[in-house]
């Protein structure tokens, strides 16, 4: 499988042929992790397509060229070096709602076309999709699982957290996802992403692996991971 960006979240791999879904609450900066962990990818020369219904292409390679140098200073070396690794990097242009069906030929496309091994949804409510359609949620996830088995791809979708109650400060679950149940049930993988603001924090933010249906090793199948956000290079650090 491949790797996640991180040393110490080794034990953890993306396989051929699942879905993971990435959830957290609005702002915690899901689209970000995601970012440096598609610059993971590349890094590990895998192809991958990042379809982000939210934010200009653009933007979305700006913030990986910082993630990728370290700097959010545009230097001409580590242009090209990052621009060497875009090479695997696709985007699927369109800011605005797409319709399911459609993003199914997409993928389907990205991976017997381009030889896609990594294609991102950000994110689930711009699929088209009312919060409330909880079948037609239930049905595209499974078309989802269906397309990754199919085509030996891996699928991420962003899904947001329901509001905390009270404003508590706690981490979403994966029970907690916004819509249907099985958005949950069906992936292989949950990623929770939470952004910690308390004033006395000791860690910016933390992702949990909250489900991993396939795991196959000696360790915990659901850790924790705390990282420090750096501001310049929008990487989460260690």
């Amino acid at each position: 499988g491949d790797r996640l960006p991180w040393a110490k979240a080794d034990d953890f791999r993306f396989l051929a042929s699942e879905l993971t879904v990435w959830s957290g609450y609005s702002g915690d900066k899901k689209s970000m992790v995601l970012g440096q962990v598609c610059v993971g990818l590349l890094a590990q020369q895998k192809k991958v397509c990042i379809a982000s219904f939210e934010m200009k292409p653009i933007q979305t390679l700006r913030r990986m060229y910082c993630q990728y140098a370290g700097t959010n200073v545009l230097e001409p070396e580590a242009k090209k070096r990052f621009f060497g690794i875009a090479e695997k990097l696709w985007m699927y242009q369109q800011v605005r709602s797409v319709k399911a069906e459609n993003l199914l030929k997409i993928i389907r496309y990205s991976k017997r076309v381009l030889g896609v091994d990594h294609f991102v949804i950000d994110s689930l409510m711009r699929c088209g999709i009312a919060g409330t359609d909880f079948d037609k949620q239930k049905w595209f996830v499974d078309e989802l699982v269906t397309v990754a088995l199919d085509e030996g791809i891996h699928i991420h979708l962003v899904a947001h957290q329901k509001k905390p109650e009270n404003g508590d400060q706690r981490p979403g679950t994966k029970y907690g996802i916004a819509g249907s149940g099985d958005i949950s049930n069906l992936a292989h993988n949950v990623i929770n992403v939470f952004e910690n603001r308390d004033d006395n924090r000791s860690y910016d933010n933390l992702l949990t692996v909250q489900k991993q249906r396939n795991y196959d090793g000696e360790s915990n199948p659901e850790p924790m991971f705390k990282f420090v956000f750096d501001s310049k290079s929008l990487q989460f650090c260690d």
